[in-house]
């Protein structure tokens, strides 16, 4: 049963509502790691650095991508594909 507690929050006052999704609601690593890799296929790269692959749970992917892609076209590209890749 949803608690209450959350209907009774007077939100009207409110100017920014924040969405944690980083594991606090739900485990997301793996379906953040299954995402990236599957984007990063469609984009071409069939590996992905260890050093980047660690830091999937709590890195962007614009951060993810610029750390091991230098080309600032090749990164707008790739972003780009991930964009478009839907999550679920």
């Amino acid at each position: 049963m949803v608690s209450k507690i959350y209907y009774m929050i007077d939100l009207s006052e409110k100017k920014l509502l924040i969405f944690d999704c980083d594991g606090v609601l739900f485990e997301s690593e793996s379906a953040n790691k299954d995402y990236f890799f599957d984007s990063m296929k469609l984009a071409g790269y069939s590996t992905i650095p260890e050093s980047v692959s660690a830091h999937i749970g709590y890195m962007s992917i614009s951060q993810l991508i610029n750390s091991f892609i230098k080309d600032q076209a090749e990164q707008k590209r790739v972003y780009d594909i991930c964009m478009s890749n839907p999550y679920d």
